[in-house]
């Protein structure tokens, strides 16, 4: 069921160049924008993939939760959600919702769903259907996986956080991050992207509880870019030839 206060959202018009959805498949990025409008004031609505399938595609059968949780898997890869796991139930936080959305203060509503943080399991291959966490009473409790948080409603708890190596004076990847973005990026794009939030933070003061999810989120629009830019401001050569062939590298 869609939030009592998801009545109308704005989907922003650079959404078509947005290169971390491009990425995605084409599933993923239709389950992209048809969560905007089903999520609250705060960006957060259920993440279980069954309850997805009947809020967001009802009829298409063709659609099943198995594809709704790989393309949840592939958003949360991108940056572009959140997905969470409280006590036995999922959830998604659009982290970015807030700024494209423009809502009155005096009809904003608060969240019916818990607040992501940290320490939560998030896309964890555990991932159970069928269950809610307002209509779950009386039904059968999905099993936790080993080494879950025990007691009801405590927060899922993921293994322990992975040792971040220090990038820059104010950036800190773990090895995984970093690699990950050498695979996006590659190595020359990735220690751009490095630098630009290194000089951000440095300047402003800013902290980011992940370094790795705000390159995502914005850096590396930033770094594409100021690389279309180099690329408008290159001077041309009057032989399209011999450009092609400097391009490919042939000369």
């Amino acid at each position: 069921m869609a939030s009592r206060n998801a009545k109308g959202r704005m989907i922003y018009w650079k959404i078509s160049y947005c290169k971390q959805l491009v990425r995605c498949s084409l599933l993923s990025q239709l389950l992209f924008t048809w969560l905007i409008p089903n999520a609250d004031d705060l960006g957060r609505l259920e993440g279980d993939p069954e309850i997805i399938k009947g809020m967001i595609f009802p009829y298409h059968q063709k659609i099943t939760p198995k594809q709704i949780e790989e393309a949840l898997r592939e958003l949360d890869k991108e940056g572009l959600i959140i997905w969470y796991k409280v006590g036995e139930n999922w959830y998604i936080q659009i982290p970015n919702f807030t700024i494209y959305q423009k809502l009155r203060k005096d009809r904003e509503y608060s969240s019916d769903y818990p607040e992501y943080n940290p320490d939560m399991t998030s896309h964890d291959k555990s991932c159970h259907v069928g269950q809610n966490l307002r209509e779950g009473e009386g039904k059968e409790k999905v099993r936790r996986s080993e080494g879950e948080g025990e007691g009801e409603g405590e927060n899922a708890r993921a293994p322990a956080p992975k040792e971040k190596t220090k990038y820059a004076d104010f950036v800190s990847l773990t090895n995984d991050e970093y690699s990950s973005l050498v695979a996006k990026l590659g190595e020359e794009g990735t220690r751009r992207c490095i630098e630009i939030l290194d000089n951000y933070k440095g300047a402003t003061g800013k902290k980011y509880k992940s370094d790795y999810r705000a390159i995502l989120n914005w850096v590396v629009e930033r770094y594409e870019e100021e690389q279309r830019r180099k690329q408008h401001d290159k001077p041309k050569t009057s032989n399209p030839f011999l450009e092609l062939a400097k391009e490919e590298g042939l000369l």
